[in-house]
Order: structure tokens, then sequence, then C-alpha cells
């Protein structure tokens, strides 16, 4: 039996990850220094594997990209001006509750909760149970959560795609921070996408509540909105047909239109290990309509080889189709 590795928070780690303890460490560091004990713990963990040391620097480069960013887009704080206490408003005060909520993922303060890291480099995540509802997670996706009592508080996702299915209320269910939007779902299912420019919501059934720093919106089903991008924000609607389409990926999916051989490979060998090469300008120009497995590149070659009337050869890096 393999030996298990211990995270900063008392849970226990596959030995292959060491990128997810690594986090564990730095979230840990940031909120102040570390008592003896933890201390040496973690000095030993670094002692034990040259490994560790890489992804310890990683994951301290990636947090303080994080506070530079933060710092870059806060807001100027407001101006104290003596006079009579003015009555706030629900908007003040829902913005300072959103303020507080993202202070509390980065420095969690005396709570008994800890850090998680979800992280998936090729493929997709299997769905991640959680109290309430559930995650999954896109290929090249990285989030963190605030963990209370087994349930995540909060999450930031700092990069790729997250799908959320909550069915607990308002209350049951993580704020998450995607770029410099904040976001409230009640019982919903929801979509999150980060990229270095920008965040963008759609919502597939329920309601969720984005703050995007200067406004709040109320987002219900069908509903997207995007932030970033030097621009305001923009909302839109889609069909009930294209978010099928376009969450294709979280229920283990190809859905293909019309899409060519080599666009189909393309998509296939982003979220396989296993790699497909189409042979000839001719073949990868054929056109495709069908549903397939996104994460069994070999029965989609078969079954295009049956199609087309191709042939493949398969290895175990990689499958030819001529």
């Amino acid at each position: 039996m393999k030996r298990r590795n211990t995270d900063p928070s008392g849970g226990t780690i596959a030995p292959d990850n060491p990128d997810d303890i690594a986090f564990g460490w730095v979230a840990r560091l940031d909120r102040g220094a570390l008592p003896a004990q933890a201390q040496a713990a973690l000095d030993a963990w670094l002692a034990s594997d040259t490994r560790h040391r890489g992804a310890f620097v990683r994951a301290q480069a990636i947090w303080l990209s994080l506070d530079r960013a933060r710092a870059l887009h806060a807001p100027a704080p407001p101006a104290v001006t003596p006079g009579a206490p003015q009555s706030q408003g629900r908007r003040h005060v829902m913005r300072f509750a959103a303020a507080a909520a993202c202070a509390a993922l980065v420095v969690p303060g005396r709570s008994q909760g800890h850090e998680h890291v979800w992280r998936t480099t090729v493929g997709a995540s299997a769905p991640v149970p959680l109290p309430g509802g559930r995650l999954i997670l896109d290929r090249d996706t990285l989030l963190m959560g605030y963990v209370q009592q087994g349930r995540p508080v909060e999450t930031r996702l700092l990069c790729g795609r997250v799908r959320g299915d909550w069915t607990a209320g308002r209350s049951n269910a993580p704020v998450m921070k995607a770029g410099q939007t904040l976001i409230f779902p009640a019982a919903a299912s929801f979509v999150v996408q980060q990229s270095a420019r920008a965040t963008e919501i759609l919502v597939l059934a329920g309601a969720v509540r984005a703050d995007a720093g200067s406004q709040e919106w109320s987002l219900g089903t069908g509903q997207w909105m995007r932030a970033g991008d030097g621009m305001p924000p923009r909302v839109g609607t889609l069909s009930a047909d294209e978010m099928y389409r376009r969450t294709a990926w979280s229920r283990d999916t190809l859905e293909l239109r019309t899409e060519t051989l080599a666009e189909a490979a393309a998509i296939l060998n982003l979220y396989n290990q296993r790699r497909i090469v189409v042979h000839g300008a001719a073949l990868s120009a054929q056109r495709l309509v069908g549903v397939f497995r996104l994460s069994d590149p070999s029965a989609f070659a078969r079954a295009v080889c049956s199609i087309l009337g191709a042939e493949h050869v398969e290895s175990p890096d990689k499958i030819d189709i001529f």
C-alpha cells in the first residue's frame, strides 16, 4: 500500500499531487507565521523531494500574481469626511458583505476551516460531490476553496471552467470569486469560466447573483454575463439547445454538427493523453455529425473509420487515422 502524504490542513492527498499540497502550505502561510510544529512539517516536506520545492515555488508565484491583480484592480478607498452618520442602503451593505467574503477567502482569520485545491490538467474531472451540490471541473482548471466542517464556504476560480449544481439554498451554496466578480448562487446550475482577460457566467437553471464591482446582476435560466476585456459587463440569453451544447464537456460528450474530422480530433486531443493524428488533407476535411464520448478516443476512431471507410492504427500514446 502506498503511503499517503498529509496536507497542511490535516487531510490526505495522494503522494503524486505535490502542487496541491504546496498550494495548501502557501495559503496557510498567507495568514501568518506557522507554529513551530507546522513549520517543521513544512521544512521536512520540502527537504524530502526536490519536486516539492519546485511545486512550492510555483504555488508562491501564482499566489503572488493574485495579490498583484487584486491590488491593481481594487477600488480606491472612499474618502472619510466628518459629518452626521448616513443611512446605508441595501446595495452598500451587500457590496460590503461581498468584499468581506472575498477577503475571507484569502485571509480566513481564526476560523477552524482550511484551504482545499481542486485541479485538472488533461480532461474534465468526475463530479465532485459536496454538501448541497456538486462541482465538475473542465480541463486545465484550478479552483481553490475555503472549507469549514467539510463544506466549502468560498471558492476562487483561478483559471479554467467549472460547473456547479446546487440544490441547497443560498445560505448553503458557496460564494465563488472569479476575476473581479463575486458570484452568489441559490439553488442553481451554472457554469463559470475564467480566462486571463474575462469572466463568463452562464446560468443553466435557477438564479445567480453576480457582483462585478460597479454593478450587480441577477441572472436567471439561460442568461449569461461577461465581465472584463476592459469593457462594461455584458449580458445576453442562450437557447436551451445552445446551453446543452456548450455544456457537453460536463457530460463527457462531444457533439458534432458538421465539424471537420480535423476539428473533432483537435477537441478530443485537449481531453485525452492519447492523441488522434489524422493523415491527409482530404480525410481531415471530412465533416461529421454525431455524439461521441469525449474521454474515449479509441471508440471515436472506430466509429469514424466505419463511417468514412478509413483505417486506423492504435498505439499506447496515439491513434493514427488514414
